[in-house]
């Protein structure tokens, strides 16, 4: 399973289904659209590759 994908699994169970919407607003450039989600998203890549 590649990072975008338990990013997402990880998202929706902390935030629930509603989520969703917003998570299929990603560009591969851009990241996600909104940008909480963006930050996360980052922060979320970034401990991928330390730990």
């Amino acid at each position: 399973m590649d990072k975008k994908h338990k990013f997402e699994r990880w998202i929706i169970t902390q935030f629930g289904e509603h989520i969703k919407r917003k998570l299929a607003d990603f560009d591969i450039e851009d990241g996600y659209h909104d940008e909480t989600i963006n930050a996360m998203w980052i922060g979320f890549c970034a401990g991928m590759m330390v730990g």
